[in-house]
């Protein structure tokens, strides 16, 4: 789950990115209302480890890592 507050509506984004660098997967969660926002992105496939997620909004985006056991 991302959580994140969203300033204006915008379409949305989330890219799934490898430790290496490589994307693994990209989900387009289409049109958002400005608020807080909750985002479910499945990585059961996922082995264990470091990712990173891209959340672009609205001409911005912001990288979180992430860490699946």
């Amino acid at each position: 789950q991302i959580s994140y507050v969203q300033p204006e509506g915008s379409e949305v984004q989330a890219d799934l990115i490898g430790i290496n660098g490589q994307s693994l997967k990209s989900v387009n969660f289409g049109q958002r209302a400005a608020g807080p926002q909750n985002l479910y992105m499945d990585m059961s496939s996922l082995a264990p480890g470091i990712y990173f997620i891209r959340l672009s909004a609205g001409g911005q985006s912001a990288i979180q890592k992430i860490y699946k056991q």
